[in-house]
Parts: structure tokens; sequence; C-alpha cells
């Protein structure tokens, strides 16, 4: 258990900070948020730290005046910048085997050169009779070492760093043994995340799209012959609202938000074509869910399948004294990511994910003789999780 702990939610346009300490399932003790201008991220890679540091560490000093580095930090990587498989592996290897057999697999799979050019990580999400299931997730040697210079210039610990599905699952949903199958749509300024969690509440699947609540804007800007900054104020004055202005808006923006709600329910096919399973639930996050009525709208797209709103506050205390936005409540999933990495780092939920921190890896990035016997093993198992 951490008292001084954080997350914190990067992106290419703003970045959210909470502030976390354990107590029964957590306690917040702040949350702060600052846009970015543009070019200091682009697409999950940090351009200039010196530049981010300016405006994050007004924010981490606000919540910890006295850090001296004994803040426990966890970060998240864009999903874009992440490549996750699960593999079956057998039972009775030790815990060295395990770790030798999923790099082999990972440099098999994956799009780098070598191990050495890798950051990766993995997390055992279930283990039956017929062998454990490994959540191993890999991104760029280079990115990570970049996020955790940034951690440590702040003037924090790095605790870890995952991908960011894994983050915002941790922050939405509640753990359940034999929980509904849950698609996570987490629709962004331009990107939309789409996760599957499976019947234990764990990302099985994920992936990105290009597409997101910016093409609404440039929609309506382009329709009514609006600026961009208009268009975008509108859109979320309005939304799917039939109501507001004559369902003008709605008329304009359901087009282009149907190439999102494809998006969706072609990863629901493919769910369900790999694993038979059906998504019963399907939890919209990111600044596009909180348009008005897209409740609705979505769930006018997807008969019989229940369409909600995340909430990361749902069953965390917030303490009397944190400083808040004042519209909290209204825009908490906004703040998901960041919950989610919050709790974590102070212990709160056990539900770790895979540490993509470079130290974490340093020590195995030598090459490695072919470990002909584990590889033998791992190419007589199945390594999709749908084949269980």
């Amino acid at each position: 258990m951490n008292n001084r702990a954080a997350g914190i939610d990067l992106s290419d346009r703003s970045v959210e900070l909470v502030s976390f300490r354990s107590r029964g399932r957590g306690v917040i003790d702040g949350i702060v948020r600052a846009e970015l201008p543009p070019s200091i991220v682009s697409r999950g890679e940090i351009q200039d730290i010196p530049e981010l540091l300016k405006h994050v560490q007004p924010l981490f000093s606000s919540l910890f005046p006295n850090s001296s580095g004994k803040v426990q930090l966890g970060m998240a990587l864009p999903e874009t910048q992440v490549f996750s498989k699960i593999f079956r592996m057998p039972n009775g290897l030790e815990k060295k085997q395990y770790l030798q057999a999923l790099e082999i697999a990972a440099s098999e799979e994956f799009p780098f050169d070598s191990v050495s050019d890798m950051s990766y990580g993995s997390v055992c999400i279930e283990e039956t009779e017929n062998g454990k299931f490994y959540l191993f997730s890999v991104t760029s040697l280079q990115l990570a070492e970049g996020y955790e210079q940034f951690m440590r210039e702040l003037g924090a610990e790095p605790s870890f760093l995952e991908p960011e599905s894994v983050a915002l699952a941790r922050a939405t949903v509640p753990e359940q043994k034999d929980a509904v199958d849950i698609l996570l749509a987490d629709i962004g300024a331009r990107t939309t995340m789409l996760v599957v969690l499976g019947r234990h509440s764990q990302p099985i699947f994920s992936a990105a799209v290009p597409v997101g609540g910016d093409v609404l804007s440039t929609a309506i800007e382009e329709q009514l012959k609006i600026s961009l900054a208009d268009a975008e104020q509108l859109k979320r004055k309005s939304g799917f609202d039939l109501t507001v202005d004559d369902g003008r808006v709605m008329m304009i923006i359901q087009q282009p938000f149907n190439e999102i709600a494809k998006e969706i329910k072609s990863t629901i096919d493919y769910y369900k074509k790999r694993t038979g399973r059906n998504v019963r639930k399907i939890m919209l996050a990111g600044g596009t869910s909180l348009l008005p009525v897209i409740i609705d709208y979505v769930s006018s797209r997807f008969p019989g399948i229940e369409v909600v709103t995340a909430d990361p506050l749902a069953g965390i205390n917030i303490s009397s004294s944190a400083p808040l936005p004042d519209n909290l409540k209204e825009e908490a999933v906004l703040y998901s990511t960041a919950i989610g990495l919050a709790q974590r780092a102070a212990g709160s939920r056990d539900r770790p994910g895979p540490d993509l921190l470079p130290r974490k890896t340093r020590s195995s990035r030598k090459k490695r003789s072919p470990l002909r016997y584990i590889r033998s093993i791992f190419k007589k198992v199945p390594s999709s999780y749908a084949s269980k």
C-alpha cells in the first residue's frame, strides 16, 4: 500500500493527473488537468520533454508540493503504440521458462527486429487445467525510455508503464467472476480505442481506429460554414438531441458517427467469431461519450445490447480537501485512464497489467541462444485465448 501515488494520462491535447491513496477501494486526493499546445506530444510520442514539463510540473507540484521523488507514478501508452496478444502456455514451467518462452513468441509475432528493440511485459490473467494465459504487450524501447525519463524529471519514481486499455478497464469495469463480455469504446478526438473484456473483466482484445470526435466537428464546420471552434461548441451543446435546433446537428453528425459505429460492430462480430461469445454491454468513454443523447443513439444501433457511460468514480471515495475540477461529476469519464493508473500505483485494486518500463526488461535484452525445448513446447500450444 502506497499513500503517495498518482497516475498521469497523457494525450496529444491534454494531460490528466490523479493523486490517490489506498484505503479499501481507494481515496482520491486530487484531480487536475491542463490542455497541451500542439506538437509537444504527437500520436503518443513525447516530442519535447522540457516543454512538456513546463505544463505538467505545476500540476504535479500542486498535488505533491514536497514530493522529493517519493511519489509512485504510473503512466499509460496509447493503444496505437502497443502491440498486445494473449498466449496460452503449458502448466509446469518455471517462472524463468515462462518468460523465455514468451520472449521467443514475441520475437516472432511482433514487428521488431530483435528483443533488444523492445520494451515489454506480461501478466498471467488466468490459470486453468489446460494452461496459463498470459497477456503480453510490447512497445518501442525508445518510446518507453522517453516516458521513463519524463517521469523521473518530473520528480517522481516510475512505478509502471502499461497499455492504456488496461488502465481504462481497471477504472471503469468492476472485477467480477464470470462477468458479462463488455466492449469498452473510448472515443477520443482523433482515435477510438475498442477493448473487449472477457468473463474475468480483463482486456482480451483491443484495437485503435483512426477516427474520433474530430470528424463530427469537421462535418458541422463544413455543412454550416462556421469556424471549427464554433462547430465544436455546437456539437457539445446539441449532440444527438433531436429537440435542439430541430435536430440540425444530429442530422449532420450521424453519418460520420456511423463510421465509429461500424468499427464497434466489426469488433463485436470478430470477437464472436473468434470466441463464440456475445458482447452483452457497450460502455462508452472519452470526450465524445458526453454528447447529449448519445446513449440512446448508440442503443438504437445495437438492439439487445446494454449501452452505458463508464463511471470511474463508482465505489471510490474522494477526500473532502481534494482539489477537483468544477465539473468532475458530469465529466468524470474524462479522467478514467488516470484514475485507473493511480489505483494501480497505490495498490488499491489487484488487477495488474503488463509493465513496459525499460528497467523491468533491461536485464534480459541480450541475445539469447535458441531455447529449443521451450520453443518446441510453445509450438505445440495454441497461442490464441479464443482457442480455450
